[in-house]
């Protein structure tokens, strides 16, 4: 079986200690949108020790019309587990996926009209858009989250990228799409936000 390269610090480590690059509003625009197939793929870390590590499984949105969509599924042990749809997208030079939980409900299939729990969801979740950067080549695959003590000194810098910061909040863009895909082109090549990745290992 082909087997996949992922470079990370350690996927429960990004998870955790990032700071999460959010927004209302996409971080791209239709234009912006590529296809790349070598992200798809199960992914670990070799170096978790834990009782329930944690896995990402990308796969292809199948349909063919939705061009550069894939699903994320983040996964601790065999019973607990988050879905994103995500979209992989280019701004200059680098690329994004942009990741958007899906809540699932109760029902197993979406009920005509909508069950309690469905209008309880859509009342009180509001999913947040989450910019992360991937480097796919021959070689594997690396992701780089955004490092949480960076960001918030991003949001001091450069407040018309940011919401007003809440005590205890994480920094979280405003609502513009253009303002995002401003930030990602000038901040998102470089170490200073976006946190590279260091161990390599592979999945079969």
């Amino acid at each position: 079986m082909k087997t996949t390269k992922l470079c990370l610090l350690g996927i429960a480590a990004l998870l955790v200690l990032s700071g999460c690059l959010t927004s209302p509003k996409p971080f791209y625009q239709e234009s912006d949108i590529i296809v790349d197939d070598r992200i798809v793929g199960t992914y670990g870390d070799e170096s978790d020790r834990s009782q329930s590590s944690t896995h990402l499984y990308i796969t292809k949105d199948p349909d063919y019309y939705h061009k550069g969509a894939y699903y994320i599924t983040v996964a601790s042990g065999s019973d607990c587990s988050m879905k994103f749809g995500a979209i992989l997208f280019q701004i200059g030079t680098n690329r994004f996926l942009d990741m958007v939980p899906i809540t699932t409900a109760c029902d197993h299939i979406a009920a005509n009209p909508p069950s309690l729990i469905e209008l309880l969801q859509t009342a009180a979740l509001q999913p947040m858009h989450m910019a992360v950067r991937v480097d796919a080549s021959t070689n594997g695959v690396k992701f780089a989250f955004a490092d949480y003590l960076s960001l918030l000194a991003a949001a001091k810098k450069f407040p018309e990228y940011f919401q007003p910061l809440e005590p205890g909040q994480l920094p979280r863009m405003i609502g513009d799409t253009k303002r995002q895909r401003e930030f990602l082109e000038r901040f998102g090549g470089g170490t200073n936000v976006f946190k590279a990745a260091e161990v390599k290992h592979e999945i079969k």
